[in-house]
């Protein structure tokens, strides 16, 4: 997994990096994620997946989000308009999830926000990076809603999920939520360390996740000024 993607406003896909990946038969895309397989949401609401070529659409149907993931083993989610999340890949749905807005899938976790501002977390769960919280008794695994500073997490409106790659990787395993109050709260471990959002970030309109790094939007300028490099 050493390349990337971007989509241009016709539908078209480029990719560069270290990939044999053919795109002739890809078009009128509207998103894509990059992941083991790469995937690409189509206008029709199908999804193509390839990491080989000439790649395939898969049998999925009504799909409005879609995101791709995994280090060792492939985890890939769709999001269906009707509010239900379909898996496939070494990935699994909890029994019931259901009023799903937003999807995010990390190398052994995954998240969904729900309609109502929740966030439900399953899978690996080592450092909290599912649910918030480590489990007890040294189990490795479980899913349940996030809790962050002793509650519920709420009023969520965006999600990301971060990754670690490979065979070797050094750690990190966390989570990211944007409240509808423009701060950032995070949960799990990044390189062994606790997740830490910088003081005084406010503003923010969009994030993600990265290996060992995070990204924030903001539109104060005041703040951007102040983490500027």
């Amino acid at each position: 997994m050493f390349f990337s993607l971007a989509l241009d406003k016709n539908g078209n896909i480029s990719v560069w990096g270290n990939t044999r990946i053919k795109l002739d038969d890809v078009k009128d895309v509207v998103a894509i994620s990059a992941g083991v397989r790469p995937l690409a949401l189509k206008r029709d609401s199908t999804v193509f997946s390839w990491d080989r070529y000439p790649g395939s659409l898969l049998r999925l149907t009504n799909i409005v989000a879609i995101t791709a993931g995994g280090g060792q083993w492939e985890r890939n989610l769709a999001l269906r308009g009707d509010g239900i999340v379909v898996a496939w890949g070494d990935e699994d749905v909890p029994a019931g999830l259901s009023n799903v807005t937003a999807i995010a899938v990390g190398e052994h976790h995954s998240l969904a926000l729900k309609k109502d501002g929740t966030v439900y977390g399953w899978g690996e769960n080592l450092v909290g990076q599912a649910t918030g919280m480590v489990n007890p008794n040294g189990l490795r695994n479980a899913n349940g809603l996030v809790v962050h500073s002793g509650q519920v997490l709420s009023n969520v409106v965006a999600i990301a999920a971060g990754n670690e790659y490979g065979l070797f990787g050094i750690g990190c395993h966390y989570g990211l939520a944007l409240k509808n109050d423009g701060t950032v709260v995070g949960w799990g471990s990044i390189c062994g360390s606790p997740v830490l959002v910088p003081e005084g970030l406010s503003n923010v309109v969009a994030i993600a996740a990265g290996q060992t790094f995070c990204v924030a939007i903001t539109t104060n300028t005041a703040v951007a000024e102040r983490f500027k490099r």
